[in-house]
């Protein structure tokens, strides 16, 4: 494995059950966000300006600088959340990306509550530019939307997600032929 070990610094996330719920495999992966709110950050800074320190630049990058922390204590009082969306595994009974996000909410891990089933491009194109005004209302950086395509035209091999950046964000992708 390579990169930092976090996993002690995660462990102090509450919102990352350290104990499951109800049925789950053996085996399976997890994938999701940590994020700080920006009540956690706006605290943050305030403690470190009154400190004399450098203000951290952005809620991302000091969830990010947050995980890194030598001691989880320090992890722990910088106020993180996190949010699943991704659940992979053998025996997991599911048949679509809806199902395995409800199947990891009945697991206790915390899942976003604005997910949406669409079913074509225009529902897709109607959510994203609802969330490009109503993201800035939220407690939370959230310059992301992803939509799952099953059926998707233009033959992705790798993935069925399809990130969509919203204007102003760092960056951008482009896919398809």
């Amino acid at each position: 494995v390579e990169g930092d070990d976090v996993t002690e610094n995660v462990k102090t996330i509450k919102s990352i059950p350290l104990t499951l719920q109800g049925d789950y495999p053996d085996l399976f992966e997890v994938r999701g966000e940590v994020i700080m709110p920006y009540s956690s950050f706006d605290r943050l800074n305030k403690e470190r300006e009154e400190a004399g320190e450098d203000l951290l630049a952005n809620p991302r990058n000091a969830s990010s600088g947050s995980l890194k922390q030598k001691k989880s204590s320090e992890t722990a009082n910088r106020g993180l959340d996190a949010y699943m969306y991704y659940l992979l595994g053998e025996n997991i009974n599911t048949k679509s990306h809806t199902e395995n996000l409800e199947k990891l909410k009945s697991m206790g891990f915390k899942v976003s509550e604005y997910t949406q089933t669409l079913q074509n491009f225009e529902e897709i194109e109607s959510f994203i530019n609802l969330w490009d005004e109503k993201r800035k209302s939220l407690p939370i950086f959230l310059n992301t939307s992803t939509q799952t395509l099953p059926a998707c035209p233009y033959g992705f091999k790798t993935s069925p997600y399809a990130p969509y950046f919203f204007s102003g964000s760092p960056t951008s992708i482009v896919t398809g032929k």
